[in-house]
């Protein structure tokens, strides 16, 4: 049974196409990308992504994480979820989590 993680990401949903192209060309299973309700690369807002990180892991009752950001990670162990910090290379991280039985 294939694992299907939840992709949250701080990117804009201005990048939602790209960010399906990259997991469908890597043949990368997910079960929903949530990105961040942002139309640029200028509209970044540190609290609003901490926000969006935090209450979409809360929310879809996510048990693991993998982030580049040790404040998220940080933080999300305050509500119970176990994490990560991935700087390198997340492909790799992301297929020793996934179960490809």
């Amino acid at each position: 049974m294939c694992v299907k993680p939840y992709v949250i990401t701080g990117r804009g949903n201005y990048f939602y196409e790209d960010t399906l192209y990259w997991l469908e060309k890597k043949n990368v299973p997910y079960r929903e990308v949530v990105t961040m309700e942002r139309e640029s690369m200028t509209s970044f807002d540190f609290n609003e992504y901490m926000k969006h990180k935090i209450s979409s892991y809360v929310e879809l009752k996510v048990d693991y994480a993998m982030d580049d950001d040790v404040r998220v990670i940080n933080s999300l162990s305050e509500y119970g979820i176990k994490g990560v910090v991935v700087k390198d290379n997340f492909e790799e991280a992301f297929w020793m989590l996934v179960d490809e039985e």
